[in-house]
């Protein structure tokens, strides 16, 4: 049974959270990677990252992120890199090119890779007709070393897994599928645009998991136009029923500037910044009370999962995917908007899938921005990394790294933060702002086209 939209509990924000939502809780980075992608400029192109690639000796395991371009239709909260079709046959000419691009990439190695992970983003890659998916790991298996011990991990849409995909992919090797669900009830769902009863997502769960994909990740969002406490309390509930070893929550980022689809969600209620804390509070809540243990800002897993694992040894990592145990040095990504990380840098793929394809009538790789990292920019990546991977950061040249002190200092007098010693800690009561804490070693924000407006809310 679905609950009622009406919620007549008090809030559990408090108003001295609400002050500090106020003075912290603005516009800041998601940090998936420093320097963050609003630094990328096409400076960096085709010619730069072919030599980065034809450095790549001795790489060790890399990473492989497929970006599947194409879903059957357009939700509201949307902010990825997507277009709606209905034809399969658009998705078949996408995956040929996506392919050629493989192979164009993999020329230009000096080695054959080994890979360790592999994950197929998008879009809905569970829409990718079953016989393409079948091509594109035959290619992969052609072009690298994939270990017998790689994570291979899909996002899926319950509402497109069609009639023996479950089984296709527990044939290919899949051991990990991460599921969109956001929210599981009816009138939130009506409004974004996403209608996906919760049976629907227990039979994907279970057909998954007898194709053999054992390990099952979830998405949830609060702050969505309609939800509430209850609403949020009772998706978690029904993620009990799904037993996942992973739930990520993430905020709703209400960016209608970039993605204009989301202006139509201003047409209902979308919590205040108090009421998001409140629906992000109940959740915590409730996931703790079920067993999760809080990973980074906004993941939570089972105690025996390896992230959690990682999480506690010291060990997770964060890149494009977010929180992840990938630590390869070395990600390619293929597909329409696909962002490369190598030693040197980042680049990133043209990011309309029509310029995309058409880029890849020429010769050459589909580059269209870059950036080369600096000495002082790894050095920051290393903390903003610690801090939003273990909630601490430690190392004597902190205080070199610091670009924000004032701010920093009015955070550690707010409780949010505090030094123990040549150690920066954030503090459970500043667990949700620790974006912003992370932000007072980011030498780039509020600079050139770095401007905090252009970010998603930082709680």
């Amino acid at each position: 049974m679905q609950v009622a939209i009406q919620d007549s509990e008090t809030p559990l924000a408090a108003k001295p959270e609400m002050e500090l939502i106020a003075k912290y809780g603005g516009p800041v980075p998601r940090y998936t990677s420093y320097p963050t992608a609003l630094q990328f400029h096409a400076g960096v192109g085709a010619a730069t990252v072919e030599g980065w690639l034809g450095s790549l000796r001795d790489a060790g395991e890399a990473s492989v992120y497929l970006h599947m371009a194409y879903c059957k239709s357009l939700c509201l909260y949307c902010g990825c890199n997507m277009k709606v079709t209905n034809k399969p046959e658009t998705i078949t000419a996408y995956v040929d090119v996506l392919i050629d691009e493989m192979r164009r990439t993999a020329a230009l190695l000096p080695e054959r890779l080994k890979v360790g992970a592999i994950h197929l983003g998008g879009g809905t890659p569970s829409y990718v007709p079953m016989k393409d998916l079948r091509r594109v790991f035959a290619v992969l298996n052609e072009l690298f070393d994939v270990t017998d011990s790689a994570e291979i991990s899909m996002e899926i849409d319950p509402r497109q897994l069609a009639e023996g995909m479950p089984a296709l992919l527990g044939e290919l090797g899949f051991n990990r599928a991460s599921l969109g669900i956001q929210d599981t009830n009816d009138v939130v769902q009506q409004v974004i645009r996403r209608v996906q009863p919760q049976e629907m997502n227990v039979r994907a769960v279970s057909q998954l998991r007898t194709a053999g994909v054992q390990d099952i990740n979830v998405d949830l969002l609060y702050g969505l136009p309609m939800q509430t406490r209850a609403t949020m309390r009772q998706t978690v509930a029904d993620m009990m029923e799904l037993k996942p070893s992973r739930i990520a929550l993430f905020g709703y980022a209400h960016v209608p500037w970039m993605k204009k689809h989301q202006a139509v969600l201003e047409n209902h209620e979308l919590p205040d910044a108090e009421a998001r804390l409140a629906i992000f509070n109940t959740a915590v809540e409730e996931l703790t009370k079920a067993g999760y243990v809080a990973v980074g800002i906004d993941h939570f897993c089972l105690p025996t999962d390896p992230m959690a694992i990682a999480a506690k040894d010291g060990e997770l990592k964060r890149n494009f995917m977010g929180y992840t145990t990938d630590a390869a040095p070395v990600l390619l990504g293929f597909g329409a908007s696909a962002i490369s990380q190598y030693r040197q840098g980042y680049a990133q793929n043209i990011t309309a899938p029509a310029e995309y394809l058409d880029a890849m009538t020429r010769k050459g790789l589909p580059i269209a921005r870059g950036v080369a990292v600096s000495e002082g920019d790894v050095a920051r990546r290393g903390v903003i990394e610690q801090l939003l991977c273990g909630m601490r950061a430690e190392g004597r040249d902190l205080d070199d790294l610091l670009v924000q002190r004032e701010r920093l200092e009015a955070m550690i007098g707010d409780g949010l933060a505090e030094w123990q010693g040549e150690r920066l800690c954030v503090t459970e009561k500043g667990r949700p702002f620790a974006r912003a804490v992370a932000a007072c070693f980011d030498a780039y924000l509020g600079k050139g086209a770095s401007t905090m407006g252009r970010h998603s809310k930082g709680v």
